[in-house]
């Protein structure tokens, strides 16, 4: 093998870098062979046939079979069919270009299917011609789950500042215009034959009310309601929401609620919470067109910074939590991301605005929303909210057991 020489700038002269056949390669020198042992990604070397002729500990590893095994082995005898087609297809455009390609793909890793990024490069023999594939892959599966996290984080905050800005505008015109129905009103109080002209004057009052409570639910989303926060025990925010909801259920939705003993105080808005929880409820009602199970539980939740990291916003620590379940239709994975945005629905109907609110609640209490769903199973959203250090309140005692009719509240152990 000859040394490189190199050119006026210092740099080696591509004329002269060595070609090497794959037995060559396969070889290795010394040092070469040290990078590939401690490297914690998984390379591997393929000849014109695409078959291993070379593979990394890092490669054994993701295929879950030692060297010898893999050596002679084509990627059909390795990963699922479409898996293998895809991956061949991919290197026979380099082995017949001569290109190098970089891009993001699906493998099977320790029985597990992940996203790599993957580098695959041509290796020239020495005729000229490409006489295989080395090819480098690391798994990006975590990394990329939180950059989109990031990024709805990220927009979910800029739709609030936008939502908040329209609330505020729009809220100052109806209050002009409400101002003015009510001086309208008053002048024609005493009039004599103007029964319609007031008949009207109500329905535009009660169409600004309505325009008014909109951007009430815009601003709580846009997180700038003052709230008055205090120590406040979850099962009684629980309580109240169902006591609330209960009247709308009607006789095809059960509800079964399960308050956890010993609950960890939160310092929160009594009213802002109940109004989240009232709304999560409803939807769960209208995701049960035809009837099914209401549940709403609440616990005591300690994560870990890799549990956190499973959730939009997660943050370590110790958290009280209330989990509010439907049987229904569930929600399809793709909509998932973007349930919390304002106008955003599933449905024909509503406005779209009452999830907008929770998140907006939520988040105004240094909390967050975790929704898990399966089509024809239905959903459950999990509100976490941050537990009050000991030293500041006390933790909450018992729970008391009621029933009502269609309704179960039930006593259960920390979750």
């Amino acid at each position: 093998m000859t040394e490189c020489s190199e050119g006026s700038d210092g740099q080696p002269c591509e004329a002269n870098i060595p070609v090497l056949p794959v037995d060559e390669l396969r070889a290795g020198a010394p040092w070469s062979r040290v990078i590939l042992e401690h490297l914690s990604q998984a390379v591997f070397l393929k000849d014109r046939n695409l078959c291993l002729v070379e593979v990394n500990p890092g490669f054994c590893a993701a295929a879950g079979r030692g060297r010898e095994e893999l050596l002679g082995r084509d990627d059909s005898g390795l990963y699922p069919c479409d898996f293998a087609d895809r991956y061949r297809a991919e290197e026979r455009r380099i082995l017949a270009d001569g290109e190098g390609r970089e891009g993001f793909e699906e493998r099977i890793l320790a029985g597990q299917a992940r996203t790599v990024q993957i580098v695959r490069s041509p290796v020239p023999g020495p005729d000229g011609r490409v006489a295989g594939v080395l090819g480098i892959f690391w798994d990006v599966t975590d990394r990329r789950r939180q950059e989109e996290r990031a990024r709805q984080a990220q927009k979910m905050e800029t739709v609030g500042q936008l939502a908040g800005g329209i609330a505020h505008d729009f809220n100052n015109l109806l209050t002009g215009v409400l101002n003015n129905l009510a001086l309208v009103r008053t002048g024609l109080a005493d009039a004599v034959g103007l029964p319609r002209v007031l008949e009207h004057l109500d329905n535009a009052e009660e169409i600004s009310r309505r325009a008014a409570d909109l951007t009430r639910q815009l601003l709580g989303f846009a997180r700038r309601m003052e709230g008055q926060p205090e120590l406040l025990d979850l099962n009684c925010t629980v309580r109240e929401a169902v006591r609330l909801v209960r009247p709308s259920l009607g006789g095809q939705i059960a509800v079964d609620v399960a308050l956890a003993p010993r609950l960890w105080p939160v310092r929160a808005d009594a009213s802002q919470l109940t109004r989240a929880l009232l709304n999560l409820c409803l939807n769960a009602r209208d995701a049960m067109p035809h009837g099914g199970v209401l549940a709403v539980e609440t616990g005591n939740v300690t994560l870990t910074e890799q549990a956190a990291g499973e959730h939009l916003d997660g943050q370590p620590g110790d958290f009280a939590v209330v989990r509010v379940t439907d049987t229904g239709e569930g929600i399809a994975a793709d909509l998932l991301p973007r349930l919390f945005e304002p106008f955003f629905t599933t449905r024909d109907f509503g406005r779209g605005v009452g999830l907008a609110l929770v998140f907006g609640i939520v988040k105004e209490h240094q909390g967050w929303v975790h929704c898990a769903s399966e089509m024809g199973r239905g959903s459950r959203f999990e509100v976490y909210l941050p537990r009050c250090p000991e030293d500041v309140a006390a933790a909450g005692g018992g729970v008391a057991v009621a029933r009502d009719a269609g309704e179960t509240i039930r006593a259960s152990g920390a979750l």
